[in-house]
């Protein structure tokens, strides 16, 4: 599993698109453009990837921790 922050800008975009193909299981980490990470999650699944999205201010430490616990017990992926 790969955890992208920023994930729903062009850089971080494509950074998660090439990761999901490539077999990583990808974790979209944004923190205003939910909207953006939707589509990055779109592209991947479109192209038979697995990720999800996680709205998060990485910049704080309890934010990571949060994410971490998160993306760490999540089924889903």
């Amino acid at each position: 599993m790969a955890l992208a922050t920023g994930a729903s800008g062009a850089i971080g975009a494509s950074t998660t698109h090439l990761l999901a193909a490539r077999g990583m299981r990808v974790v979209v980490n944004y923190l205003r453009s939910s909207t953006a990470a939707d589509q990055v999650v779109a592209g991947i699944e479109a192209a038979c990837g697995q990720t999800m999205t996680v709205q998060a201010d990485m910049r704080e430490v309890a934010a990571i921790e949060s994410v971490i616990e998160f993306t760490s017990a999540d089924c889903r992926l």
